[in-house]
């Protein structure tokens, strides 16, 4: 390993490199389609050459996905039932989404929570949010779920 990589370094990118992984990581957990994993992967690679501190990109990575898995479930509980009916042309592929993670719920409850987004990596992020929104699963239980699974752009954001 590089010696600056050891040591790590803010002053390559500063604090807006560090902003901008958190909110793309966040974003993508939201259900917004974005890169978020790609992002945190970039930055490790930045990190191992010393460029970034491997710690603060971990910390924002995770943080990251905290407040976007929150903020996909907030958006599906006020708005995801008029969002996925919306008419156009996405609108079978939307309510088929719903379908599937209503039926998966139903049938798996708190076990579909912790692993649809290792099985479903990026499809699952946007459309479990949006559907334990809608189903209006209580925050406890999904910051409960949120935190027995391991940090990863893999794991559903609850």
């Amino acid at each position: 390993m590089h010696t600056l990589a050891a040591a790590g370094s803010v002053s390559a990118g500063g604090v807006w490199a560090y902003l901008a992984i958190f909110a793309l990581v966040a974003l993508g957990w939201a259900g917004v389609p974005a890169i978020g994993g790609t992002v945190v992967a970039g930055a490790a690679v930045l990190a191992s050459q010393g460029h970034l501190d491997i710690g603060a990109v971990l910390v924002v990575s995770v943080l990251g996905t905290g407040v976007g898995g929150l903020a996909g479930y907030g958006v599906g509980r006020r708005w995801g039932r008029a969002i996925m009916d919306h008419p156009g042309r996405t609108l079978a592929r939307r309510q088929q989404a719903v379908a599937t993670g209503e039926a998966l719920y139903a049938r798996w409850g708190r076990l579909a929570v912790n692993s649809v987004g290792a099985i479903i990596a990026g499809v699952a992020v946007a459309a479990v949010a949006l559907t334990f929104g809608v189903r209006h699963v209580r925050r406890v239980r999904q910051a409960r779920a949120r935190l027995s699974h391991p940090a990863t752009d893999q794991s559903p954001p609850a």
